[in-house]
């Protein structure tokens, strides 16, 4: 696109957007715009009684599949699709490598869904908003805000819009809140996924969320393991290899006779998901019957730091890879 039609366009879209939203959502906005120029779909899908969105897109013969892609907290849908800069090299990295993710999966024969997150749906344990993040952890008396529009996807709107003659393979992945829902997912949903790839996460079994803690994000609270008593983001969170969890929360499966495969994704540095409870994840993940196929860890580079929780480059080519592996046996 020529740089003198984006700015009109920019202009365009930000000429209406109120005053009192702030740049990151004019920013979103602009990037939709862009997104559906580029042959991005919109499909709004009704979840009980509200409105939830997410965006796709895809190559003429989906002949691996697709792809669920699920965005951190305080992130949109769009953050998959197109990125604007936003001034910070080491952000900016991040997002092309989101973009650049969705990218090489179309090219390759994926179709890529990714979904919205909602705003103060989500409730902690206390039942104090959340902000924008997915539902990924378990809360006792309520029923979850994002599993049955995960359902819904998969079900009917893939189904939807599934080429005669794809494959029918469903893939998650996700990064931070949304590795933890693509955990969520893929295991209350473990007969219709066929592998997944959950990134910077934790265990969202024996994780809670405390939204009474100040951030300055719009996701609010920050995330505790339930057996330590450790924010996520302490050195230890996850416990020792060799320890008990009596607090974990039971696991869901629809009980297939074999359950899907995964990859483990994380950097060493993550200053917001400490190393251990990546770990711990990992374990419990084996321990319920999920085979692991690579734990593709990032060597630390120096010392832990919130960038590092981010969405990297390098995650790209193994997903992909390991996705492709596995809807070659899957296709119609």
């Amino acid at each position: 696109m020529e740089r003198a039609t984006a700015i009109l366009l920019f202009t365009i879209v930000t000429a209406g957007i109120l005053c009192a939203e702030d740049r990151s959502t004019a920013r979103a906005r602009y990037n939709e715009a862009i997104a559906v120029k580029l042959s991005w779909e919109i499909v709004t899908v009704p979840v009980g009684n509200a409105e939830r969105k997410l965006i796709w897109k895809g190559p003429k013969q989906w002949t691996k599949g697709a792809i669920i892609v699920m965005h951190g907290g305080s992130g949109t849908a769009v953050d998959w699709c197109y990125a604007t800069k936003t001034g910070i090299a080491s952000i900016d990295a991040s997002m092309q490598a989101q973009v650049a993710f969705s990218r090489d999966a179309i090219e390759q024969g994926f179709a890529v869904f990714s979904l919205d997150s909602s705003t103060d749906l989500v409730t902690d344990d206390k039942g104090l908003p959340c902000g924008k993040r997915f539902d990924a952890t378990v809360v006792d008396g309520r029923e979850n805000i994002d599993l049955p529009f995960i359902e819904k996807v998969i079900r009917e709107v893939m189904t939807s819009k599934r080429p005669k003659g794809s494959s029918p393979s469903v893939f998650i992945t996700g990064e931070s809140t949304g590795g933890f829902m693509t955990v969520r997912a893929s295991t209350h949903f473990d007969g219709l996924v066929t592998a997944f790839a959950p990134g910077a996460a934790c265990d969202p079994y024996g994780t809670y969320f405390d939204a009474s803690v100040d951030t300055g994000r719009e996701a609010r609270g920050v995330g505790i393991d339930r057996d330590t008593g450790k924010q996520i983001t302490q050195d230890g969170a996850g416990g020792a290899p060799d320890a008990s969890y009596p607090n974990e929360k039971k696991w869901e499966t629809m009980n297939p006779a074999k359950k899907p495969p995964f990859i483990g994704i994380h950097h060493r540095d993550d200053g917001i998901v400490d190393i251990t409870c990546h770990q711990k994840l990992v374990r419990q993940l084996v321990a319920h019957g999920y085979a692991m196929e690579e734990d593709f860890i990032i060597p630390s580079v120096g010392k832990k730091n919130v960038l590092a929780h981010l969405w990297q480059a390098e995650y790209n080519p193994r997903i992909l890879a390991f996705f492709s592996k596995y809807a070659a046996s899957h296709g119609e």
